[in-house]
């Protein structure tokens, strides 16, 4: 008998128009891409979001969450305001430029609550409340 867990699912499966839309049959609630240039909120936020049901992608600067975004197609991205190589500000104005991702949820935290002024992005202060994120997490996948 086998005990673990299946393997995941390569990259590819999470494109546009992939088999795991927002509470399918497979009990997967949606792709959420969280990027943050802090490691342990990245890994942070991904556990919390892992064990609610979400397949979490992991970015540490804004490029790679851009490059990530453009790969997989997320429902939902949380980023943080101020990194390195491209900003959360800059990468939801991206986002919102780009065919397919103008409804996109962003999120955006930061410990500076002024820097994070972008209209139509919902805001996170640091240090976050877990239950906060994750009941904004399930309401923008749900509004959207």
């Amino acid at each position: 008998m086998h005990v673990g867990f299946p393997p995941l699912p390569s990259m590819d499966r999470f494109v546009q128009g992939g088999p795991f839309p927002i509470g399918d049959r497979t009990g997967r609630r949606g792709i959420v891409l969280v990027a943050d240039d802090e490691p342990h909120i990245v890994d942070l936020l991904a556990l919390l979001l892992e064990d609610e049901g979400y397949i979490v992608l992991r970015a540490y600067d804004g490029e790679q969450a851009w490059d990530l975004a453009l790969q997989a197609r997320p429902d939902l991205v949380i980023s943080d305001v101020m990194m390195p190589r491209l900003g959360g500000p800059g990468l939801f104005r991206r986002l919102r430029g780009t065919r397919g991702f103008d409804r996109t949820p962003v999120i955006l935290m930061s410990a500076v609550p002024s820097s994070a002024t972008e209209k139509g992005a919902q805001f996170i202060a640091k240090p976050f409340d877990i239950e906060r994120v994750v009941d904004l997490v399930a309401a923008e996948l749900a509004a959207a």
